[in-house]
């Protein structure tokens, strides 16, 4: 979940989120994400046990979906395969399909941020942020919800209060910072076992083309398909807002975008493809091409983004066009004083040359010689 738009994310996946995806994906899509340094702060909540089940009660999440409405970009994987097969699932080892370690990584070397570690359940530990450096947080929770109970048990109901704990806890972490610019990472530390026929049945996605542009006028079947089964997290966000399958930052303005004003921006991953070639909709993976950026830290008198070799700005065509008042503007100012002093000089010569020229003729003067006479 990112406050700010991140372009290029969700045009990017090869399938619906409603659909698994591999440890591969997973991994490719995130830092790709994480990687544009999009905001300012970024919470990492690492909850050993947590399930797609979890998040289907809606009044425990409060917080956190409220934030996930105003987010305008939110990437769900209700299922990752473990690449380690079936004989691995539920394994309670430290194994994560999700690389932390990578991701914390690419922070730290694209982002510079600064790192903050929470292992409790208590927000008071994390101290207030003032400083203008981007900031990840790691949050540690407790392994609580490992722990099987059923439900109805006393030990249920303790499964729900902690999961009410765990959304006040992210949402005075995100109050800790001096700006909502927050991205949120939530997921598992550990593998369940699941049907993979169930989660990956193609006919039980549901398409864009499926759904009314008003989420209220839903049909029965929809919301009882969504109700029932696990391959959701946050449906009525996820799937059922149409706004969601369009590049919008959601923060230019508070009024809800009229769906028929975003046709040009739509891309074609959960659009229905039925007429590909009169809806314009075209497959565009150059997102997912590695960044080219080189940095060596280790050489003298280099700032981060500049790479060894000096390149000018005016070889970039964009930066001329953009800045062309400014250049032409500094051009003739230039001209203009060498014009200026060209013309002084050259007066300046001719003056001296016809000074030269023009000499004033000397007055004659009459002498007279007179002797001196001695007296005697």
């Amino acid at each position: 979940m990112s406050y700010n738009l991140i372009p290029g994310l969700k045009p990017s996946l090869k399938h619906t989120e409603q659909l698994p995806f591999t440890e591969k994906e997973t991994d490719l899509y995130l830092t790709r994400a994480l990687e544009q340094c999009s905001s300012e702060h970024y919470i990492f909540v690492k909850v050993p046990g947590l399930t797609v089940k979890d998040f289907s009660s809606f009044p425990l999440w409060h917080h956190l979906r409220a934030r996930l409405s105003d987010a305008s970009t939110f990437l769900s994987m209700p299922h990752i395969l473990d690449s380690r097969g079936v004989a691995m699932h539920g394994s309670r080892d430290s194994y994560s399909v999700i690389d932390w370690g990578h991701l914390e990584k690419v922070l730290d070397e694209e982002c510079h941020v600064s790192k903050y570690q929470l292992n409790t359940m208590d927000y008071e530990e994390m101290p207030l942020v003032i400083h203008t450096q981007k900031t990840l947080v790691n949050i540690n929770i407790p392994n609580f919800l490992n722990l099987k109970h059923e439900e109805g048990s006393e030990g249920f109901q303790y499964r729900d209060q902690f999961i009410e704990r765990l959304d006040e806890l992210i949402r005075h972490v995100c109050m800790k910072f001096p700006t909502p610019k927050v991205t949120v990472l939530i997921g598992s530390m550990n593998s369940e076992e699941y049907d993979t026929k169930e989660i990956s049945n193609v006919e039980e996605v549901i398409l864009y083309n499926d759904l009314p542009d008003d989420p209220t006028v839903l049909s029965v079947e929809l919301r009882d398909k969504a109700k029932n089964s696990n391959r959701y997290i946050f449906p009525d966000i996820t799937v059922f807002d149409k706004s969601r399958y369009y590049e919008i930052e959601r923060h230019e303005s508070r009024e809800r975008r009229i769906l028929d004003e975003l046709k040009d921006n739509q891309w074609a991953k959960d659009l229905g493809k039925e007429k590909p070639s009169t809806d314009g909709l075209v497959e565009d993976d150059t997102w997912l091409e590695k960044k080219e950026k080189k940095v060596d830290k280790h050489l003298p008198g280099l700032r981060y983004g500049e790479n060894e070799e000096f390149h000018s700005a005016f070889e970039n065509e964009q930066f001329i066009k953009d800045n062309a008042l400014v250049i032409a503007s500094c051009v003739i100012l230039v001209l203009s004083i060498i014009f200026i002093d060209t013309i002084k000089l050259i007066i300046k010569f001719l003056a001296r040359v016809f000074k030269n020229s023009v000499k004033p003729k000397k007055p004659k003067t009459n002498t007279k010689k007179t002797k001196s006479t001695k007296k005697d």
